[in-house]
């Protein structure tokens, strides 16, 4: 965080502080706070980032093997109307 508004603004808007609490906690307590909040931030994203590769992996994955079932499936078809 660069200036304070910025940490006030994540400590109100993210963390759910009130302002009154704000200004009675210590230094030291609100930089373990911003801490914790952007490790949990990084965590969570990495995450997401994670469950949309998988989900896009998924996805690729059911469209080759449909393609390949359809396939199969027409090459079946096509012998039968040859006999």
């Amino acid at each position: 965080m660069t200036n304070w508004y910025e940490v006030e603004f994540v400590l109100l808007k993210q963390l759910g502080i009130t302002p009154l609490e704000l200004d009675q906690l210590e230094f030291y307590r609100i930089e373990y706070l911003m801490d914790n909040f952007k490790d949990y931030s990084e965590k969570k994203n990495k995450q997401r980032e994670t469950q949309e590769q998988s989900q896009k992996f998924d996805q690729s994955s059911i469209l080759k093997n449909s393609q390949s079932s359809f396939k199969k499936y027409l090459s079946q078809n096509q012998l039968k109307g040859l006999k």
